[in-house]
């Protein structure tokens, strides 16, 4: 009879466990509705689900942003700071920038695009195969928390033609060794540092985080509209130094 007892007590406390433990997952998830916070999504300017945005709330003049999301499908604001009529930037992988009002909305559509193509002038030959030449894109001449915001937005120009997923789409750029160029598209015109990596490269279909670098340069390029192209000068003896050649 007291093992029967123990019995019933063990379940009642494992069911009792389980219930709470339910009821505790519920109000997880519940918690930020009640503080009111605000939830965005964000999409291109012709529909697309963007998984990746980076958005900054600005905070007044030289001091750091009140809000940061960089990198989550679903950006969760506070609801204190989920407030009408603050100054948002947003960006996201192949899309535009959005600089604008915050108008309690839960979806943001990011304008279009800028198409730019790079050319490396010359005769001499780049890296190809397991090794070539992967651009970066950086803004200057605009704020610490535009440029963090920028940093996500410069992609190939066929980066839309990647999986369903947008998760699982890559904004890595890569410098084509026979057309001697990269046609990428960028968030907005101004001053861009572009910079070089002659480095490993993964096979196609395939994500890598890091690579060996051989060697590296950079450039300070202006971008005015859309449709440019512009030169990338790379010195020859660079390349042939990092390749290994005499």
């Amino acid at each position: 009879m007291r093992m029967n007892v123990v019995k019933l007590s063990a379940r009642v406390l494992v069911l009792t466990t389980v219930a709470g433990l339910f009821v505790v997952g519920i109000a997880w998830q519940l918690l930020p509705l009640w503080r009111g916070d605000q939830y965005l999504r964000v999409y291109s300017h012709d529909g697309r689900f963007v998984g990746m945005p980076s958005l900054r709330i600005l905070s007044a003049r030289g001091e750091p942003a009140a809000f940061a999301s960089s990198g989550t499908p679903l950006i969760e604001i506070p609801a204190d700071l989920a407030t009408e009529g603050r100054e948002i930037v947003v960006a996201g992988p192949g899309c535009g920038l959005l600089h604008t009002e915050f108008r309690g909305e839960h979806r943001l559509v990011l304008p279009p695009p800028l198409r730019a193509r790079i050319r490396v002038p010359g005769q001499f030959e780049l890296p190809s195969g397991d090794q070539g030449i992967s651009l970066s894109f950086h803004a200057q001449g605009v704020s610490p928390d535009v440029a963090s915001v920028l940093l996500c937005a410069p992609a190939p120009s066929t980066y839309w033609d990647g999986p369903d997923d947008p998760i699982f789409l890559s904004n890595h750029i890569w410098l084509d060794p026979e057309t001697r160029s990269a046609s990428v598209l960028l968030p907005c015109t101004g001053l861009w540092r572009v910079a070089w990596t002659h480095t490993t490269r993964p096979e196609q279909g395939e994500f890598s985080t890091f690579g060996i670098v051989f060697g590296m340069g950079e450039a300070v390029l202006t971008i005015s509209s859309d449709g440019e192209e512009h030169t990338l000068s790379i010195d020859p003896e660079d390349l042939d130094n990092a390749m290994g050649e005499d």
